[in-house]
Order: C-alpha cells, then sequence, then structure tokens
C-alpha cells in the first residue's frame, strides 16, 4: 500500500515536470525553476528506486520463507522411504486391535461399575446393621458400640469402659444397690 502511494507520488511530479515543459512559445523558462523541477524528479526517481529494492527484497524474503514452507509440507505429505504399503497396513491392523481391546475391556469394567452401583442402590444399611431383637443382645451391642464392655465374673458384674478422649480405660463395678440412673451418668462420664 505504502508503496503503491509513493508510486503515484512520483508519477504526480513526472506530470508537472512534463506540465513545466508544455508551454506556449512566447512563455519564458526559468532556469532556477527548471533546475529545482530536475532536482525534484531527481529525488522521486531516487525515492521509487528504494521503495521497489525494498519491495524487491521483501518479496525475496518472502518468497524464501514460502519456499520453505512448502518444501517442509512435501517431506511431510511422503510416506518414508523405509516403510511399505504392507507395514503401513500391518501397523493400521495392531491400531484397530488395541482399539477394540481397550473398547471390550471398558465395556466390561462399566458393566461391572453397574453391577456394582446397582448393589450398592439395593443394600439396605439398616438391615446389616441391626443386631436381632433380643434386648439383652441390643444392649450388648449398643454398650460395645459406645466403648463399654459387662463382664459377669460370678455374683459380680463389671463394666470396662473405654474413653477415646481420655485413652483411658476404666473397670467400674456395677452394684445393685446403686440406681439404674446413677451407674448410667456414671458409664457415660468415663466413656467422654
Amino acid at each position: 500500500m505504502e508503496f503503491n502511494q509513493q508510486l503515484n507520488a512520483s508519477c504526480n511530479s513526472v506530470n508537472d515536470y512534463n506540465s513545466a515543459f508544455a508551454c506556449s512559445d512566447n512563455e519564458t523558462f526559468s532556469f532556477p525553476a527548471l533546475v529545482e523541477l530536475l532536482d525534484e524528479s531527481l529525488n522521486n526517481i531516487t525515492q521509487t528506486e528504494e521503495i521497489r529494492k525494498r519491495f524487491s527484497e521483501f518479496s525475496q524474503v518472502k518468497i524464501k520463507e514460502l519456499t520453505r514452507k512448502l518444501k517442509t509440507a512435501q517431506i511431510k505429505a511422503e510416506r518414508p522411504p523405509e516403510s511399505s504399503e504392507e507395514a503401513h497396513h500391518k501397523e493400521l491392523d495392531n491400531i484397530i486391535s488395541q482399539q477394540i481391546n481397550i473398547s471390550t475391556s471398558l465395556e466390561s469394567r462399566v458393566n461391572q461399575i453397574m453391577n456394582d452401583t446397582e448393589k450398592l442402590r439395593n443394600y439396605n444399611v439398616e438391615e446389616e446393621s441391626i443386631p436381632p431383637t433380643d434386648i439383652t443382645s441390643m444392649l450388648l451391642y449398643i454398650y460395645r458400640n459406645l466403648g463399654i464392655e459387662l463382664i459377669e465374673q460370678g455374683n459380680c458384674l463389671k463394666a470396662r469402659v473405654q474413653s477415646p478422649t481420655k485413652n483411658d480405660i476404666y473397670t467400674v463395678m456395677i452394684d445393685d444397690k446403686l440406681s439404674e440412673h446413677f451407674v448410667a451418668n456414671h458409664l457415660w462420664e468415663l466413656a467422654e
């Protein structure tokens, strides 16, 4: 774009030069004006030559760059000389068989996960975690989960209490003389 503008400016100067010489016979030429016009024309010609030279250099650089890109693309497009068409087909077959194996293993894994998910959905946590309905076994279950283990030694009943916060184990004698409320509160305090 810049090149075209400068070229047009040079042409306009040449047209000015031609119009300066297109005088009628009775007009006189002034020598300094003519010299100035010639200098201006010479400058325009020099600028035009410089612009053409820069444009030519720019074009050469672009041509070299595009030539390199073309050669690179041609090299990439060619099949390597050491590989034959048979080897190419063999490689494609290997890739396809690998894809089939991977697809099969993924399908089996998805089916396994779906089966596991269905089992988990159907799994009833409450049925599994609740012990039998016998009251004694339920109480033992609750005590054990709280960290309280009841131990019978002859006529005497003891409770072993584990305190996770204090990292201690307490053994308490449970006497029939004590109220159930007191024993429950005492065990609860030790279990905390």
